[in-house]
């Protein structure tokens, strides 16, 4: 019998088909899991943090600008330190959320690339004059602090318009990033839509086919033998499978037939001792009728001897 022939061989063949796919299934799964998680961590370091960093930037410089505009115009030398020590927070504020946002890689991103270098150049020039508007108020120089803050507003106002390109850039890639996780996702549903699918039919065929190939036989088997059980001989049994059932189905056939030969063979034997016993009793018979002639014929002679 061909291995490819066997029920064993197609019972291991259609099991290594399930591990087959579960494996595709689960490998397909984390790749795709590990995709999408690559997505999302480039999505945060490259544009979500830099939102806030960004966010962050513009948020200190307006305040450091509004904070000396307070002391201009309050003109309290009392309240000036604690003003002072809010516009240095926001000055550390914003040195740390553009120091943040230097590290984003924005190789490939020109545009963003060059207006990170822009606000590069514009930052120390803000800081310069940030430092002399400072110095002015500080010492109570205020025509001093608001011509310096005059000077310090055609350039505080070109880093906004920077920092907020650059937000609206961030932003527009974060999108850009959502929509391709998105795709990525829908992608990775449908194939995992398919497989489960395709390994649900293959699983509903292959439990059919074994079904028939199993069932089949073996009530073809089943019945054989119950036939023998009741005594039928001289079955008839088609065997069309080349597997184990096919065997089974032989040997029955096989049984089947040995049997009928031994039971003729017993029966012939059984006529020939009814003949047998015929012919013995229809011997004994004719001697029970010599005999009775005989002994009718010594009565005769009795008489005769008598005589005699």
């Amino acid at each position: 019998m061909s291995i490819a022939r066997s029920i064993k061989f197609k019972i291991a063949l259609a099991f290594g088909f399930c591990v087959l796919l579960m494996v595709a299934i689960g490998v397909l799964g984390l790749t795709g899991l590990k995709q999408l998680d690559q997505k999302i961590h480039v999505s945060y370091t490259q544009d979500t943090a830099p939102i806030v960093d960004l966010a962050d930037a513009r948020s200190a410089q307006f305040e450091i600008r509004l904070q000396m505009r307070r002391i201009e115009i309050i003109g309290d030398p009392s309240e000036t330190p604690a003003i002072l020590k809010r516009v240095q927070a926001s000055r550390e504020t914003l040195s740390k959320a553009l120091a943040r946002y230097e590290k984003v890689d924005l190789t490939s991103a020109p545009k963003a690339q060059a207006l990170q270098e822009k606000v590069k150049q514009i930052v120390p020039q803000f800081e310069s004059i940030t430092e002399r508007v400072l110095a002015s108020l500080s010492n109570g120089d205020l025509d001093g602090g608001r011509a310096a803050q005059d000077t310090l507003s055609p350039v505080a106002s070109a880093l906004d318009e920077d920092l907020s390109q650059l937000g609206r850039m961030s932003s527009q890639a974060a999108e850009q990033d959502a929509s391709d996780s998105r795709a990525t996702y829908e992608q990775l549903f449908w194939m995992l839509a398919g497989l489960l699918a395709a390994g649900a039919t293959l699983c509903i065929g292959v439990s059919v086919y074994l079904g028939k190939a199993i069932s089949q036989p073996l009530d073809r088997a089943v019945g054989v033998a119950s036939r023998i059980a009741e005594g039928k001989l001289e079955n008839r049994v088609d065997v069309t499978a080349r597997d184990e059932f096919g065997q089974l189905l032989e040997s029955l056939t096989t049984m089947d037939r040995q049997l009928t030969d031994t039971v003729r063979g017993i029966k012939t034997s059984i006529e020939s001792v009814v003949v047998a016993a015929g012919q013995i009793a229809s011997g004994n018979q004719d001697l029970s009728m010599r005999t009775e002639q005989q002994a009718a014929s010594l009565e005769e002679t009795a008489p005769s001897m008598t005589e005699l």
